[in-house]
């Protein structure tokens, strides 16, 4: 997935996660210059070559092995 758009919103959200207090990113080689958007994809979801999607939201999530906790949510309105 080629976004400058998805590029601009982790290096925005890089910028405030970044300001909060003992925060380390956890793969710092993902993080910034190695941010490549891309799509985590499910059983339930599927995306073809070419297909457009919009997005209003952002969850960050605390993954470990096979689970997941959501540390927060927002839309374009804010916190959900």
């Amino acid at each position: 997935m080629d976004s400058n758009q998805a590029v601009s919103v982790h290096n925005r959200l890089a910028d405030q996660l970044e300001s909060l207090p003992g925060f380390v990113p956890e793969e710092p080689a993902y993080w910034r210059q190695g941010y490549r958007p891309h799509l985590t994809l499910g059983p339930a979801a599927a995306a073809g070559e070419g297909d457009r999607e919009t997005s209003n939201c952002v969850v960050i999530v605390d993954i470990f092995d096979t689970d997941a906790r959501i540390l927060a949510a927002f839309n374009s309105r804010g916190a959900l």
